[in-house]
């Protein structure tokens, strides 16, 4: 991630988002009070195909940094524990898991409640998480994970159908909640409620 002088095209400042080397920042950010929200996605689903790779060891996450200087706020992955050596497939090669939630869009800001709202997609490798392909909501201030709606459990791998991939959209509501509105990839639509 760069920050650049729109003037002068000088970098104020990098930050690596993530060690994994398949890692990717594929949405927008969200800038809010001096806060840039990132999500952090994968290239790594893309060989699970490949059956002499050790799939799959990486984590979807957000963080927040300090606009200013990049300073990392905080990073929280939409899965706790690190992956750990599973069984071996068919070709001999070591299943690492669980991998995958990456977070494919840019973070909508519900100022109100002080919250982030997200998709994330499949887990690359069993076992499956809770936070995969879900609408996830974090608090601001802390990265803490406020709550979650699991849409549905994927298959482990490439699933070009599923994911979250568009931003959410929050809905007002003439009674005292917010509702959140995403897309999938098929154009179908769903809606939670802005609580988690």
């Amino acid at each position: 991630m760069y920050a650049v002088d729109a003037a002068t095209g000088k970098v104020l400042w990098k930050v690596k988002v993530d060690d994994h080397p398949q890692a990717a920042v594929t949405a927008a950010s969200a800038l809010y009070a001096g806060r840039l929200y990132v999500p952090v996605s994968s290239r790594e689903e893309s060989k699970v195909a490949d059956p002499k790779y050790p799939c799959c060891v990486f984590r979807g996450s957000v963080l927040a940094l300090d606009v200013a200087t990049g300073r990392r706020i905080w990073k929280t992955y939409m899965i706790d524990e690190a992956p750990m050596p599973g069984h071996k497939n068919s070709a001999g090669t070591l299943i690492m898991g669980p991998s995958g939630a990456p977070v494919w869009n840019t973070p909508t800001i519900d100022v109100k409640r002080n919250v982030l709202y997200f998709g994330t997609g499949n887990n690359y490798s069993p076992p499956a998480t809770s936070l995969s392909d879900s609408i996830v909501a974090l608090d601001m201030t802390s990265g803490k994970i406020n709550g979650a709606v699991n849409r549905r459990r994927m298959t482990f791998g490439m699933a070009p159908a599923g994911g979250l991939t568009v931003r959410l959209r929050l809905v007002p509501l003439r009674m005292p909640r917010t509702l959140t509105s995403r897309s999938l990839r098929s154009s179908s639509h769903r809606k939670a409620d802005g609580q988690c």
